[in-house]
């Protein structure tokens, strides 16, 4: 299965305030099937669902980053003492340009090819849903189940 053919989704966590971009390593069809087969709402943790997570509004998320991580390893050697924080925002924001760059592309690739992109919000199990590219709503299996 190529790239192309697979889900990107743009997830907005409630619980957290977060958002995602969940790449889903499925096609529209069995990313559907999986989300109507979903007994709950991941409501704590969005990323336990399957696929590559990326968290696009946070900074832990960017430590990953090879210049972050080294500047967060140089911080934990020099000890409480070090006052590099103006350094890791710097850095941070740049890695966050990134992503959101890289975001807006795929996103405008898929607007320009005529597909608005799939969208879920995930929050309590009457307020979690996944939207697919015409709009659509798709409730999970345990929608409305106290």
């Amino acid at each position: 299965m190529s790239e192309a053919e697979t889900i990107t989704v743009e997830v907005d966590e409630e619980y957290g305030y977060r958002h995602w971009l969940w790449r889903t390593g499925l096609t529209a069809e069995q990313l559907l099937a999986f989300w109507r087969a979903l007994e709950y709402a991941p409501f704590f943790n969005p990323s336990v669902l399957p696929g590559e997570w990326t968290q696009v509004e946070n900074h832990g998320s960017f430590r990953d980053d090879p210049e972050i991580n080294a500047l967060y390893t140089e911080m934990d050697a020099e000890g409480d003492g070090s006052d590099r924080s103006h350094e890791l925002v710097e850095l941070t924001t740049e890695a966050i340009g990134r992503y959101v760059d890289k975001f807006r592309a795929e996103r405008e690739k898929a607007l320009a090819e005529g597909k608005a992109p799939w969208t879920a919000h995930i929050h309590t199990e009457d307020d979690t849903y996944l939207c697919d590219n015409f709009g659509r709503r798709h409730h999970h299996a345990g929608y409305g189940k106290p």
